[in-house]
């Protein structure tokens, strides 16, 4: 697991092969918009596991993150 401020440094040259195909497998919830914004900026988003998609896919009506973490692990995030 990494956090990573990328506001502090330009990242993205760093980090766009670990974003894309031939880095790791990435799990995300919702990752649309991530993918549109990398993209407009010549990284390809790969190799990823979107939770919102697959509970979407499994017909899943509440399909945000805070919403599937209360229905599949009793977890209740704070807003």
């Amino acid at each position: 697991v990494a956090l990573i401020d990328t506001l502090a440094f330009d990242a993205l040259p760093l980090f766009a092969e670990l974003l894309g195909e031939r880095g790791p497998e990435k799990i995300v919830h919702d990752a649309s918009f991530d993918a549109r914004v990398l993209f407009a900026h010549g990284v390809r988003l790969g190799r990823v596991f979107d939770t919102a998609v697959a509970a979407r896919f499994l017909g899943m009506k509440a399909t945000g993150l805070s919403s599937l973490l209360a229905a599949l692990f009793q977890i209740e995030l704070p807003k």
